[in-house]
């Protein structure tokens, strides 16, 4: 979780931070606040306190990520992230 908020650009698959890892959701959020950050989200739609680019609701869209526009900016980080909760794995 340390260092998180140093992301330029984090891919959050199946999980719901704001729920399962309040501390991880607050360290995107300041770095979503204090930089340009890009988050895309496979999951739900929720309200996590930050903007993302929904991407989809399964994992069957993990495919068009990188053809994505966001997809484009996770190519370009050079600092990327990409976590991979339990609704990923057993849902």
């Amino acid at each position: 979780i340390e260092g998180i908020e140093l992301a330029d650009a984090i891919l959050l698959i199946g999980c719901n931070p704001l729920i399962e890892a309040p501390l991880l959701n607050a360290r995107i959020r300041k770095g979503w606040l204090r930089h340009e950050m890009a988050i895309g989200v496979i999951g739900g739609k929720e309200d996590f306190k930050f903007d993302y680019d929904h991407l989809g609701d399964d994992f069957t869209a993990i495919g068009g990520v990188l053809r994505s526009s966001f997809g484009e900016k996770l190519r370009n980080a050079k600092r990327p992230a990409i976590i991979v909760g339990y609704n990923a794995l057993f849902k």
